[in-house]
């Protein structure tokens, strides 16, 4: 867990508001040098790859942490991929579905 997480969201209602309408709604891990969001907003992962707001966010962690992160998307290990299907019935799945 990232600590700081709800203090930086404050922060950066002010800064910039459009990434934390966003952000709302999310949380944040520490890993090492890297703080790693976890954020449903369908439009994060576009906002994020932005320097503008990328730099931003990590300049307001940097004040409030007095620590220099990467930042990144959280991608829960929890969720496990569904099990592969049998190749032959994906086939005749999609052979009926075409019919």
């Amino acid at each position: 867990m990232f600590a700081e997480w709800a203090e930086v969201l404050q922060v950066l209602q002010g800064e910039n508001p459009a990434l934390a309408g966003i952000l709302a709604g999310s949380s944040a891990v520490s890993r090492g040098d890297f703080i790693l969001i976890n954020c449903d907003n369908p439009a994060f992962p576009a906002f994020i790859k932005q320097s503008l707001h990328a730099n931003g966010l990590k300049e307001i962690i940097y004040n409030i942490t007095d620590r220099k992160v990467r930042l990144g998307i959280f991608k829960p290990s929890a969720a496990k991929e569904p099990e592969a299907a049998d190749p032959l019935a994906r086939l005749q799945e999609n052979y009926q579905t075409n019919q």
